[in-house]
């Protein structure tokens, strides 16, 4: 945190911590670590006190020897928590954006017609407008997040109520933007 405007920082304290667990792939139960990554923050001003900070973050299982190709995206999830304030008590996770195998509260896949065919959400921009949180995405259509590039784009939701229901609001970009720029992919969004 900073009070003066980013000149000096002071810690407060871990929200996530990466934890060894069990897995379940290709029907085997795997040994590993649940990981957080890609984590946006933000305070939604208009909800009730004790949820006004919102941290979302992409959590997934990763095996031995933990490397790129050891990432198990498709036993993953974008993770919701909340407190009243940053230093405060925050909640339990929960499993808010995936699918259904992973027991998540939305299931992106089946929510809009362009996104039938996407397996795999992660890299989460965050921001509130007037009451409606705004959360970007990078939306894969192969479970680990690597390859067929030229269908991989970010995709944008929003809620009117919080963040109890979404809504999908559509394409921010895809290939052919990435393409104009001279990249295969762009990735990583972030919202102002």
């Amino acid at each position: 945190k900073s009070a003066d405007r980013g000149k000096t920082w002071r810690y407060l304290k871990v929200v996530n911590r990466s934890t060894a667990g069990l897995a379940l792939i290709d029907g085997k139960w795997r040994k590993g670590v649940w990981r957080y990554e890609t984590p946006t923050l933000l305070f939604d001003p208009t909800d009730i006190p004790e949820r006004r900070w919102k941290l979302f973050v992409h959590r997934y299982f990763t095996v031995p020897p933990y490397k790129r190709d050891n990432r198990c995206f498709e036993r993953g999830w974008v993770e919701y928590k909340y407190a009243a304030t940053p230093d405060g008590r925050w909640s339990k996770g929960v499993r808010l954006f995936g699918n259904r195998e992973n027991n998540c509260r939305v299931d992106l896949s089946s929510t809009h017609q362009e996104l039938k065919n996407f397996h795999h959400y992660s890299e989460i921009g965050s921001m509130v407008k007037d009451g409606t949180i705004y959360i970007s995405l990078d939306a894969s259509v192969t479970p680990s997040g690597l390859g067929k590039w030229k269908e991989r784009k970010i995709v944008l939701l929003s809620s009117r109520d919080h963040g109890v229901t979404w809504n999908y609001a559509g394409t921010l970009t895809d290939h052919k933007d990435a393409d104009t720029l001279g990249y295969m992919v762009l990735t990583g969004s972030s919202l102002v």
